[in-house]
């Protein structure tokens, strides 16, 4: 019988069904793989590999490793067979770009079974190829080969889904780099016209020295971990063992050792003689009297071990260091608003105000005048003093303003008075404000209390509102609203 003819495979034979001739890479390497390229890699493989030598799922991916989702090619090397290059997972993630371009991608696992995917939508439309025969196609048969060729063409995506969130809250990219890295995964979704070019090594950089971070980290964790078990094996066995019998004098330096140090229960402290004249202005300040201040410190001084006879605290002696203290710690005051008030303007507030006083073992009320002075040049109001009036009227405010101005020497820095309305600082003659003015020699900003002015408007709206209503001339609100108004 003779021999069969050996069958010549042309180029038609050898087609895959509406993809062309299988290839090893695509079309462009400067852009990822579309699902075309991948088919026609896996058939290509298949040719490699001989019809015996593989199946489609082996080449798909390699084995996954062993509670993880990683192919094990990508430590040992791609496992498919001897000729094929790399398996479906390997050659979509190093030939199709994803890596150079540092965005986060799939799982091993996950861009399998986009391989198997596109795998099976081939296969799909390769069991109707004998009743697609080109050019000779129905209406419905073109749309289904244009679907399909559609398909075919769009990008093998195998980014996370959740990328762009991802490149977001990435800190290893600025923020250019964000913008183009969401704009290149945007186009491989719509149009494919960005490509890739090269690695950004600076990015690759900090990918590395983040992950070099992790690792030395991990191998920290585990050997803290191995050197606690080492630590409990060895307490175990000692405890089985039991403890040497040891000497008296070292038993009794272990137990030494052992004893919890007691908390010291006192805390040694000089105490200066003038600590009185140190304390006073705290003392002054809430309200502390002189012989609450010495009675505290004798029994301060007797519960510490001191002796009391050493330090003057008897009420009187506390009196005179306190107002010692007080003047001196006032003359410091003073001094300083002096150099800080130097070539600056001032506008002065007083206003009085009457206060229940305990003096001498007397009780009595006496007017007190309270001055202050502000300038936009300085960080807070300063009290000048709060001097006693023997009366209420303009003289009295006039003469208790101007000393205490004149002590701290700002008679020629004052440029305005803040003040309420009664007639003792408005007066026209007589008012403090005037006198003021007649004795520094220049007029003075006014800042009537703006409270005390308006109260005078809405007392005579009331005024005149009463009238109306009653049709009489009253002399007092006939209403309740317009009594609390009037007040």
């Amino acid at each position: 019988m003779p021999p069969k003819k050996k069958v010549r495979e042309t180029r038609a034979c050898t087609d895959i069904f509406l993809l062309g001739q299988p290839r090893s890479t695509p079309i462009t390497v400067t852009k990822p793989l579309t699902r075309g390229d991948m088919v026609r890699y896996l058939h290509w493989s298949k040719e490699q590999a001989g019809n015996e030598g593989a199946d489609w799922e082996s080449l798909l991916s390699c084995p996954l490793l062993k509670g993880t989702s990683e192919a094990s090619c990508f430590t040992k090397g791609c496992q498919t067979s001897a000729e094929v290059p790399g398996c479906g997972v390997f050659f979509a993630k190093h030939t199709g770009g994803w890596l150079k371009t540092g965005l986060p991608l799939m799982t091993d696992q996950s861009i399998k079974c986009h391989v198997r995917e596109a795998l099976k939508d081939w296969q799909s439309i390769n069991k109707k190829s004998s009743r697609l025969k080109l050019p000779n196609l129905s209406l419905n048969q073109q749309n289904l080969v244009e679907n399909f060729q559609l398909r075919m063409s769009q990008t093998f995506l195998i980014t996370d889904k959740n990328a762009e969130e991802m490149i977001v809250k990435d800190r290893l990219r600025n923020d250019q780099q964000k913008e183009e890295d969401i704009a290149f995964l945007k186009s491989m979704k719509e149009d494919r016209k960005a490509s890739v070019s090269t690695v950004d090594i600076q990015y690759q950089r900090k990918v590395e020295n983040k992950i070099r971070r992790q690792e030395l980290e991990q191998s920290r964790l585990v050997e803290e971990k191995t050197r606690k078990e080492r630590s409990l094996e060895t307490q175990e066995n000692i405890s089985e063992e039991g403890v040497e019998e040891s000497s008296g004098e070292d038993d009794l330096v272990d137990i030494n050792e052992n004893k919890r140090k007691k908390k010291e229960t006192s805390v040694t402290i000089e105490v200066p003689k003038n600590i009185v004249e140190l304390l006073a202005p705290t003392a002054n300040r809430y309200d502390v009297s002189s012989t609450a201040l010495s009675t505290l410190l004798l029994q301060t001084v007797a519960a510490g071990g001191g002796n009391i006879d050493c330090l003057p605290l008897s009420r009187r002696q506390v009196e005179r260091s306190s107002k010692k203290s007080i003047h001196e710690h006032a003359e410091n005051v003073k001094e300083s608003f002096k150099d800080k008030s130097k070539d600056k303007f001032f506008v002065c507030h007083f206003d009085g105000k009457q206060l229940k006083e305990f003096t001498g073992g007397i009780k009595a009320t006496k007017e007190r005048l309270s001055v202050l002075v502000s300038s936009p040049d300085l960080d807070h109001v300063q009290v000048l003093g709060a001097v006693g009036l023997d009366s209420q009227t303009g003289e009295a405010v006039f003469t208790g303003v101007l000393n205490l101005l004149e002590e701290f020497g700002l008679t020629n820095r004052i440029i305005g008075m803040s003040f309420d309305t009664t007639a003792s600082n408005t007066g026209k003659h007589q008012g403090a404000c005037a006198r003021l003015e007649t004795d520094l020699g220049r007029a003075l900003l006014w800042l009537a209390c703006r409270r005390h002015v308006m109260e005078l408007h809405v007392k005579h709206v009331a005024k005149v509102m009463a009238e109306n209503i009653s049709g009489t001339k009253q002399t007092g609100p006939v209403n309740t609203v317009f009594k609390k108004v009037a007040r």
